[in-house]
């Protein structure tokens, strides 16, 4: 709260974490489709958002409900149409990544299944930063580890594994302030060093089945004292086991005795010992009066670290009085203690970019975003029947994602990121670390079994891009009025019932003669059989020429393109050219 820097060491375990628990749930209901209670709790994740109203409707309803599980509930039709619209609109998006998982355990990887599937759910949105991304890596890295041949890990294992991982701490200044347990801290010093809550008392020991204690004889030979555990009827005194247990108790003042001197003795120049003391309940008195400053408060509790320093130190210690802060009221109190429900929009994914988690100058990528719809401009005739349309540029729907059509997305917006980045900075190493971002983005887009080759494809055409002539060109931002991805709206018919269509111009920009240019971007290529032979105007046994190509192209995008040019038409003066630009083959035609 305060703003300082602080970095924690092995603290917060990996399992505590909400975005690891939600991944967690997913790989048990991957793992065992009958688990009721992981497929409700994941319904009730943020990845589908659903009340609990609709949670015991679809848990409750059907004649035999016991029988059934809640995948085949949420698949039935009839029970669907009982849920609200937003309810019902969840979980069908939900199903889509959750059904092809399914349908392909144990054809493909289980790592794979399981990260794509929580990629298409929006899962690395929960993950909020690099340190969160990184967590959900090392769980992914488990997961392989885990899975014999590809197939699920043993969940018993699997949770086990992950109670003793600790979540990746964030990266911060090198003067940050370093929290870390005292057994983490042997061996290292610091300038400074602080130990809070010193009155905390350790966890009690449990009854042991077996009480043991070895030693040496007077004959310096080693004897074992042995007494088991007694019944809870047993009443009789067992001066074995009260020995063996007073023994035990020593051994562990004097193992806490040594922990504060560890971690006493890490500190350089200042040490601070913080406890939290209670005042004795007589202190108020007038009549009372105490000598010191340790008969004035209750001594700690036994076997915390600050009753070894108790009372010694007390008189020396400086007191700061902890008064309730009564700015929060009691309504957010209250607030603080309920689970209220976290879920994404419904329509996310229409409007949430997937997280550039690699970005490297940590760009605002929303922009981007093609399905993001822009508002109809205000100077529009509001009283019509307008009816407002996405231009071809829109971003594929999940469930009928291809590879082309992913690469064509990537490609568009990797290009963009050039422009307002500077082409300068697109160097072949800068092109290198983006791959981990494109792979998870054609994740999340769907595309596993040719997933090395579309991002092959994608690296070769970004790169051809920021080699080649025509690609400097167009990419540079030092053109005048430079815009990518620029949003147009256009009425598409006339004044009565007035329809708009909204399209989104890849590059447009005012070269030095005034020209303005309009230029989309086509990912596609001219389509060969044999995948050695160059692209060129030969022309392959079933394949195209560049010449053919070039004219199916033309004619396939001549009406979208004369929309274009129209637009700017009434927008401006400028003399206006129309071109399109393939990156896969590094051509540029003019139309």
């Amino acid at each position: 709260n305060e703003g300082i820097d602080f970095q924690a060491t092995d603290i917060d375990p990996l399992a505590e974490l909400p975005y690891i628990r939600d991944l967690q749930t997913l790989t048990r209901a991957l793992c065992h489709p009958a688990d009721r209670i992981a497929w409700l709790a994941l319904l009730r994740s943020p990845a589908c958002g659903l009340t609990l109203e609709s949670l015991l409707l679809i848990s409750s309803s059907g004649d035999d409900t016991a029988q059934s599980t809640i995948w085949q509930q949420i698949q039935n039709s009839e029970l669907l149409k009982k849920l609200p619209a937003d309810e019902r609109q969840r979980i069908e998006r939900f199903n889509i990544p959750l059904k092809r998982s399914l349908d392909n355990i144990g054809r493909k990887p289980f790592r794979i299944l399981l990260e794509g599937c929580w990629l298409e759910l929006g899962g690395m949105l929960l993950a909020e930063d690099q340190s969160g991304i990184e967590n959900t890596q090392r769980f992914f890295a488990l997961i392989e580890k885990l899975s014999e041949a590809g197939h699920p890990p043993d969940i018993s294992i699997l949770e086990k594994r992950v109670e003793k991982l600790y979540a990746q701490s964030q990266k911060v200044a090198p003067d940050a302030v370093q929290i870390m347990t005292i057994h983490k801290a042997k061996g290292l010093e610091f300038s400074t060093v602080i130990l809070p809550s010193l009155e905390r008392k350790p966890a009690a020991d449990k009854d042991k089945l077996l009480n043991w204690h070895l030693y040496r004889n007077d004959q310096n030979c080693n004897e074992l004292l042995l007494a088991p555990i007694r019944s809870e009827n047993d009443k009789s005194p067992d001066s074995i086991s009260n020995y063996l247990k007073y023994i035990d108790k020593i051994r562990a003042e004097n193992e806490l005795k040594r922990v504060l001197y560890v971690a006493a003795t890490r500190a350089k120049n200042w040490l601070f010992l913080l406890g939290d003391i209670k005042s004795k309940p007589d202190n108020d008195k007038a009549d009372t009066e105490f000598e010191t400053l340790a008969e004035s408060f209750l001594s700690p509790a036994k076997n915390s670290l600050l009753s070894f320093m108790w009372p010694d130190y007390a008189n020396d210690a400086e007191l700061i009085e902890c008064q309730e802060d009564e700015s929060v009221s009691v309504e957010e109190k209250e607030a603080e203690t309920q689970n209220p429900l976290a879920r994404f929009p419904a329509n996310w994914q229409d409007n949430i970019l997937f997280p550039l988690n690699d970005s490297p100058n940590g760009i605002d990528q929303s922009q981007y975003s093609d399905a993001l719809a822009s508002p109809v401009p205000d100077s529009l005739d509001t009283n019509l029947d307008i009816g407002l349309s996405i231009g071809s540029n829109e971003l594929p729907e999940p469930e009928v994602n291809s590879a082309s059509a992913a690469i064509g997305t990537l490609v568009h917006r990797s290009l963009a990121q050039i422009t307002q980045d500077g082409i300068d900075s697109w160097s072949d190493e800068r092109i290198t670390k983006q791959l981990p971002v494109w792979r998870n983005q054609l994740l999340q887009l769907g595309i596993y079994d040719e997933l090395e080759a579309v991002l092959a494809t994608i690296q070769k055409q970004v790169a051809l891009s920021c080699e080649s002539e025509h690609g400097k060109w167009i990419l540079d931002g030092s053109h005048l009025d430079s815009q990518t991805e620029w949003p147009i709206t256009v009425r598409a018919n006339g004044a009565h019932n007035a329809k708009y269509m909204e399209y989104r111009v890849d590059r447009t920009f005012v070269d030095d003669k005034g020209i303005r240019w309009v230029i989309d971007y086509k990912s596609s290529q001219p389509m060969v059989q044999n995948p050695q032979h160059p692209t060129g105007s030969e022309e392959t046994s079933s394949g195209q020429t560049l010449e053919q190509f070039l004219r199916y192209q033309k004619n396939q995008y001549k009406k979208q393109m004369q929309t274009y040019y129209d637009a700017f038409q009434k927008l401006e003066d400028h003399p206006i050219k129309l071109a399109l630009y393939y990156p896969a083959i590094d051509h540029f035609q003019i139309l």
